[in-house]
């Protein structure tokens, strides 16, 4: 997937219950610590989408929450599934994509 000269990606987790915020819990609920992920994932693509400088990507894991991933996205985001094990490998791959 070739880009322009400057592209801007937020690495992202999809907000799944269980899956974000754990150590929130307690004293939270696994849902309350997915409904505020979401709220500040949701914040900041909003925030970010009036760039115009840079192509915007949203980077998710887990790979099958791509249908997730699309609808919470702002239109000009394009987005891709996280490749790798840990975070190291994940941004590694993310860098070599775009």
């Amino acid at each position: 997937m070739p880009t322009h000269a400057n592209a801007l990606a937020v690495m992202a987790k999809a907000p799944i219950a269980g899956n974000v915020k754990t150590r929130l819990v307690p004293p939270f609920t696994q849902e309350q610590t997915a409904d505020l992920y979401r709220a500040l994932l949701l914040d900041q693509l909003e925030h970010l989408s009036g760039l115009t400088v840079a192509e915007l990507y949203l980077v998710y894991t887990p790979d099958n929450a791509a249908p997730l991933m699309k609808q919470l996205a702002p239109t000009n985001f394009q987005c891709i599934a996280q490749r790798g094990g840990d975070l190291g490998e994940r941004m590694n791959a993310a860098f070599i994509d775009l």
